[in-house]
């Protein structure tokens, strides 16, 4: 790429850096180029014999986010200078735009240059909040403005391993007996337009769903009273030390996973997979020792955090990342905050599928808590549930309303009225009327209308304790959602 010039000319530079109805000649050089020769390169191009200016672009972003940045071209100086910057860009090939006369004179045609360190991540040109950058690959700017047909996200998910109630002590030292409970209750279908649709309202830069009627996302109180995961504790992170895991796995299971053939790449450098897994701890014996059982419970709870909690984007990989965790004692594992964690890699997932436009895009991160929480905030989509058990703990009444979910007896306004305020006063008091979902305000975002209190809920509505009011000063304090109703 040293001998390789791409010289621009004849258009113009916009804000962002991107060149506008500019002409390319590619260049070849027998040797890496000096300044000199670029120069006398370019003057043959542009066939004038008057001052030239030359600048240099290179990308300094990262992630494949463009970051252009132009450089001025006066000298030896300076070219070496622009070949050690193209090292560490993402496009390594020298890029210069030529413009002609002096750097005062303007020519039309010419390039509206902008000058190193004043380039910065570009405001959107319709709503200045947004980055306009992170539209360049994003499934609504493709859909709206360049009326492209995309594909339905598939959320990726798995089916959890066969419970066997031998391993509930274990699970309960460990902390996730209650989302236990739930899951092997029955997991709902996933609805894939439904959260594609909400996927594409997602943006990056706020970590919020972008609706008509204002901004929503995903917090730690939805993650607590949905799974039943504890969201305070240690951080669940460490090194990652990919040599040696099948060893781990092998300490912990008492089976090796398959070894790569020799010569031959690791399809599964980043864990095991979920049929591996399923093949040889689906099935526990009713006689089994107490250390069997140990190592079942520990391989259910295993693919339970890889495959529910944290499934990347293919779908069939339970990752070696939580083993150092999850080899701990029990009691050491409930005291991380694996609430917080699924939340994290919940909107890390997010910001990579909106960007998703293959033949076949996917959606990783918990896609079950994403549904729950859809099904709680809108009305689109929401399948009728039946009353929550009166006395159940909410992740009993969660699990409850998963049995249930398929039925289509509606229930009555008291029993509605009831399950709504029995064990979470503020829960869900906030309500999104289906009215409200459909065209934008002009101005500002609509009001958030309150429910009153003992007002039975209308099948219309949902709760949504999460909205981001336009003046947050104003709002009623919220009760502590954790504290029982009556103290």
């Amino acid at each position: 790429m040293d001998r390789v010039v791409r010289i621009f000319h004849s258009g113009s530079v916009n804000d962002n850096g991107e060149f506008v109805n500019m002409k390319e000649d590619v260049c070849t050089f027998g040797k890496s180029p000096n300044f000199s020769e670029v120069v006398a390169r370019a003057k043959s191009i542009v066939g004038v014999g008057s001052e030239l200016t030359l600048r240099g672009r290179f990308d300094a972003g990262g992630g494949g986010r463009a970051h252009y940045v132009l450089l001025n071209l006066k000298s030896d100086e300076d070219w070496t200078l622009y070949r050690e910057c193209l090292k560490e860009a993402q496009v390594r090939c020298a890029e210069v735009v030529v413009r002609c006369g002096g750097d005062n004179e303007n020519h039309e045609g010419g390039v509206n240059m902008i000058p190193l360190g004043n380039l910065v991540m570009a405001p959107h040109p319709l709503y200045p909040l947004l980055d306009a950058d992170y539209d360049a690959k994003h499934r609504a700017h493709l859909i709206t403005d360049n009326l492209q047909v995309l594909s339905v996200l598939r959320p990726r998910t798995h089916s959890a391993m066969r419970w066997h109630e031998r391993y509930s002590d274990y699970i309960r030292r460990a902390g996730f007996l209650p989302l236990a409970r739930i899951v092997n209750a029955g997991l709902p279908t996933m609805d894939g337009p439904a959260l594609t649709a909400l996927v594409d309202r997602w943006r990056p830069e706020t970590h919020t769903f972008h609706l008509p009627c204002g901004e929503l996302t995903v917090t730690l109180q939805d993650v607590a009273m949905i799974l039943g995961l504890p969201i305070d504790g240690h951080a669940v992170t460490g090194f990652a030390q990919p040599h040696g895991w099948r060893d781990t796995v092998e300490h912990l299971l008492g089976i090796r996973p398959p070894e790569p053939a020799v010569n031959e790449k690791d399809k599964k450098p980043s864990g095991v997979s979920s049929a591996w897994l399923t093949s040889h701890f689906n099935n526990l014996d009713d006689n089994a020792d107490e250390g069997t059982v140990e190592r079942f419970a520990r391989a259910w709870l295993w693919h339970l955090v890889g495959g529910y909690l944290f499934p990347d984007a293919s779908g069939n990989t339970i990752s070696w990342l939580f083993l150092p965790i999850l080899g701990q004692q029990w009691e050491n594992i409930a005291t991380y905050s694996w609430g917080s964690a699924t939340l994290a890699w919940l909107y890390r997932s997010l910001c990579e599928a909106c960007t998703r436009t293959g033949g076949s895009p996917t959606l990783g991160g918990c896609a079950y808590l994403l549904q729950i929480w859809m099904w709680e905030r809108f009305p689109v989509g929401r399948p009728d549930r039946g009353p929550a058990e009166v006395g159940a703990s909410p992740s009993a009444a969660t699990s409850s309303r998963s049995r249930r979910q398929s039925q289509s007896r509606q229930p009555s306004d008291s029993e509605e009225d009831d399950a709504s305020e029995e064990h979470d006063p503020s829960y869900g008091q906030d309500i999104i009327a289906s009215s409200q979902l459909g065209d934008a305000p002009a101005a500002t975002q609509q009001s958030v209308r309150r429910a009153g209190r003992r007002r039975a809920r209308d099948t219309s509505e949902v709760g949504s304790a999460n909205i981001l009011g336009t003046n947050p000063g104003r709002q009623k304090k919220k009760k502590n959602p954790y504290t029982p109703s009556g103290r």
